[in-house]
């Protein structure tokens, strides 16, 4: 998380733009963001659109009024695009870029957070299953899941790379890998309802696996198949 040594606050009376760090009162941190213009806001509960302000400061119910012990980062004393500290270091991973209060300089930090909590269901669970769609019938990833963790932005995801103007690849690098890398992290099982290999290369599945085993240093040979579903050895 950038550090800053002094509070340097550049509020536009139209804008919203706060730029600020001040550990020792407030407690939050914001690298520049436009409050009001970066539309459309998720939300954690399946990333609906909130369209006002005060929509906006419900959601992130940070009361930003007063000191708030460092427990805060965002923009400021109104709580937009405000994130606590324990979310942006679990859903901010030090690899990801972010300058002027952007990941990638493109997605608003506390939307990111947003849709990194947004985008897997069951995190608790020890297990992580990847796998197709498939229309979402019976033999979709998210039906064999059964309990398991799996990652889904679902419709979510043009919009999304229409918001923030990124590419297949940007989301990939955002959004799948760093699900992937919490799930190697915390040592979960992680299967497949698919097989990854028989896919197209150019398709999420495949890259996930190929991910996978750059990560752990592992083959094709390693991917083992048991009970209809491809288990990563």
């Amino acid at each position: 998380m950038p550090t800053f040594n002094t509070v340097s606050d550049e509020v536009g009376a139209t804008s919203g733009l706060i730029n600020a760090w001040n550990p020792t009162a407030a407690g939050w941190y914001n690298a520049g963001v436009n409050a009001y213009s970066q539309l459309p806001w998720f939300a954690l509960g399946g990333l609906g659109e909130l369209g006002d302000e005060s929509g906006m400061s419900a959601f992130f119910d940070t009361g930003l009024t007063g000191d708030t012990g460092g427990d805060i980062i965002g923009a400021g004393p109104l709580g937009y695009n405000a994130v606590r500290v324990a979310d942006y270091g679990k859903y901010v991973a030090p690899d990801i870029e972010v300058y002027g209060g952007k990941v990638a300089g493109k997605i608003p930090t506390a939307d990111y957070v947003s849709i990194r909590k947004a985008s897997v269901l069951n995190p608790d669970s020890g297990a992580l299953t990847l796998g197709s769609y498939d229309g979402g019938g019976a033999t979709s990833y998210i039906t064999k899941a059964n309990g398991s963790s799996y990652f889904d932005v679902g419709k979510n995801w043009n919009g999304i790379k229409q918001a923030y103007k990124l590419n297949e690849t940007d989301m990939f690098n955002l959004f799948n890998k760093p699900a992937l890398d919490d799930a190697i992290k915390a040592n979960k099982t992680i299967r497949f309802s698919h097989d990854p290999r028989e896919v197209e290369s150019w398709r999420s599945l495949h890259k996930e696996w190929e991910y996978i085993k750059q990560k752990l240093n592992l083959t094709d040979s390693d991917l083992i198949s048991q009970g209809g579903y491809w288990y990563v050895k």
